[in-house]
């Protein structure tokens, strides 16, 4: 019996040594997730921390981004005439400024002015010149208190124009467009 005993304790003692080794490794796993996941929360309070700072500012930066905006919007707006008499008025500063450059404009409507359905009035402006004629009527339009877009232009170089049987006729053209209220 002493023999059979002996097997038997054997087998404890086996059993029992696996199941130490298995509880160890169990530990160990156990342990090391453990570390990892405090190092991960240790991280994302860093994080949570730092956010607290951000939110004021990004709210700061936020409020001032949109005061400029706000400004900027009031800015254009007001470059755009809503009435006639505003209309008339931008006419006459076209015309005026071809006066002051000596050159004889063409001024012609391609919207009617009474009927404003879209957000722009457009114009067509011809004139005879050269480049720095071009130059110096686009820096003057720039230069002026409204909100305008040169659509199209087309140039043909006064030995060009002066060559052809269409001399007499504006060598530039301009498309414009006035944005209105």
């Amino acid at each position: 019996m002493q023999i059979l005993l002996s097997s038997n304790v054997k087998r404890v003692v086996s059993f029992t040594s696996v199941m130490m080794v298995l509880a160890s490794f169990v530990v160990a796993v156990i342990g090391y997730s453990t570390s990892m996941v405090r190092a991960e929360v240790k991280t994302l309070n860093a994080f949570l921390i730092a956010a607290e700072d951000v939110q004021p500012n990004f709210e700061e930066s936020l409020r001032l981004y949109t005061e400029n905006t706000e400004l900027a919007i009031g800015f254009v707006h007001s470059l755009r005439p809503s009435s006639k008499a505003e209309y008339i008025e931008f006419i006459s500063a076209v015309e005026s400024i071809g006066q002051s450059l000596n050159l004889s404009l063409d001024l012609e409507s391609l919207s009617d002015a009474s009927n404003v359905a879209g957000e722009t009035l457009d114009y067509k402006v011809d004139f005879f010149g050269g480049e720095k004629d071009l130059d110096e009527f686009l820096k003057a339009l720039e230069a002026l208190p409204y909100y305008i877009r040169i659509d199209k232009i087309s140039f043909r170089t006064i030995e060009f124009a002066l060559s052809g049987h269409d001399a007499d006729l504006p060598n530039i053209s301009l498309n414009l467009k006035l944005y209105v209220k």
